[in-house]
């Protein structure tokens, strides 16, 4: 019964003018609660000789991305959820590539074609991208300037989930793949329109991409997928230390993108790890505190190593120390 009703509920929301009603309702509380130049990162860009990334933060946790090519002032923009701060932006977009239909990655694309009448939008055939203009197919090249995209399809959180990989050779850079809802630092999307295994088909296609391909995802989530894979693998010590730097990032406001490919959870298995436990019976959260027990900072006692972040999540376990063979530390995370 439970999961008919989240079907039912997930269809509205996804595929019907009652999603993009509610979508504005909530950006108009998000407005209304923090303001309209509210971020929940820092702006910092991303330079490469003539190729600029940055990361927009919009709404709770996602981020848009401007693409530019400075040498010919081409720029591109990547799953506009909100276009608010980007309109304030001084820049004429070419085109605004979406990964997939849920309104937190396209909710913005109206706007964006009302205020640039010749804008493109793609997105791919199978998911109906909201005020899309443009369908693209698995395997397809779109070029702007010297910016080379190719859309690779990547079903299971959506049926037409697409990643855009965006080629770096011109700019004497690795590539970058604008990975939406699939792959994000230590984790990744939920499957709501396909089976687990076509979501892992879809994790798999990036582990194929090359190790330094920079990773740039739709969301800012590696501090809680850090703690979920923490708790998951207590005795991991490189995710300890990966959590660690994403809390400090998340301290001062700093974004943890980009990753890499090559880093132990994306390319390993911990993506996968993570999509299983997801999908297993009775995994939920870390366990919640009481409200108010809020610390910061991390410190070394004897072999006990402590790490406190905030707020509200504990995960604790027995981690070897690899200096010290037969010494033990534990790991908290409040």
């Amino acid at each position: 019964m439970g999961s008919c009703v989240f079907k039912a509920g997930y269809t509205l929301y996804a595929d019907t003018c009652i999603g993009r009603c509610i979508h504005n309702r909530f950006i108009a509380s998000f407005q209304k609660q923090f303001g309209e130049n509210a971020m929940h990162s820092k702006l910092t860009p991303f330079v490469f000789q003539d190729l600029l990334i940055l990361p927009i933060p919009v709404l709770v946790n996602n981020y848009a991305y401007l693409v530019a090519d400075l040498s010919e002032h081409v720029f591109v923009l990547v799953d506009v959820g909100d276009a608010t701060i980007i309109k304030k932006m001084n820049v004429q977009p070419e085109a605004v590539l979406t990964t997939h239909k849920h309104w937190d990655h396209s909710g913005g694309n109206r706007l964006m074609r009302a205020t640039f009448p010749a804008l493109r939008v793609y997105g791919g055939a199978l998911d109906h991208v909201p005020d899309s203009t443009h369908a693209v197919d698995d395997g397809q090249e779109l070029r702007f300037g010297n910016l080379r995209f190719t859309a690779m399809w990547t079903p299971g959180h959506t049926k037409g989930h697409t990643v855009w990989r965006l080629d770096g050779s011109h700019f004497g850079c690795a590539d970058s793949v604008f990975s939406g809802d699939l792959l994000m630092l230590a984790g990744c999307g939920a499957a709501f329109e396909g089976p687990i295994r076509q979501l892992n088909a879809s994790l798999n296609t990036m582990k194929g991409l090359p190790d330094d391909t920079m990773v740039w995802p739709g969301h800012e989530l590696a501090l809680e997928n850090l703690e979920l894979a923490v708790f998951i693998e207590p005795e991991n010590i490189k995710a300890v230390l990966k959590l660690v730097w994403a809390f400090n990032q998340r301290e001062a406001k700093i974004c943890t993108c980009p990753s890499t490919i090559d880093e132990p959870d994306e390319k390993g298995s911990g993506s996968d790890r993570t999509a299983r436990e997801r999908t297993r019976p009775g995994n939920g959260s870390p366990t919640r505190q009481r409200p108010g027990r809020t610390r910061s900072g991390g410190c070394c006692r004897n072999t006990h190593y402590e790490v406190w972040t905030s707020p509200g999540h504990r995960v604790s376990g027995r981690m070897i120390d690899q200096q010290s063979p037969g010494q033990r530390f534990t790991c908290y995370i409040f």
